[in-house]
């Protein structure tokens, strides 16, 4: 196979994805500080919707960059296990090392690790 014929072979939707998600997250460590950034970047309902996030920055500040467990209740997605999570994503930038726990329908405890 010609190496030229690699390059124009298009990508699997699956790795398309996982590289938005790289892309992403790579952003993200830039406004790891700035919790009204990181809601718009990861579009969750926190910032635009609800407009929490304003709070939950006066409120985290003084705890920025300790380790922290972190409990969000209800992520989204309602029976779409697609969507959905936007704020855990969020949340994984500004824990880093602590624990991020959820619960909704089904009750998970996921390591920031595991958070997508």
């Amino acid at each position: 196979m010609e190496l030229k014929s690699l390059f124009l072979r298009p990508l699997p939707q699956g790795v398309i994805e996982r590289l938005h998600r790289m892309r992403l997250q790579a952003t993200a460590l830039r406004y790891s500080n700035d919790l009204i950034r990181l809601g718009q970047l990861f579009k969750t309902d926190k910032w635009g919707e609800h407009w929490y996030l304003r709070h939950y920055e006066t409120h985290f500040r003084s705890i920025r960059g300790k380790r922290l467990n972190l409990l969000e209740i209800g992520v989204g997605g309602y029976g779409d296990t697609t969507k959905g999570g936007d704020s855990l994503r969020m949340w994984k930038i500004v824990v880093g090392r602590g624990v991020i726990m959820m619960f909704t329908y089904t009750s998970y405890i996921l390591t920031v690790n595991q958070v997508p």
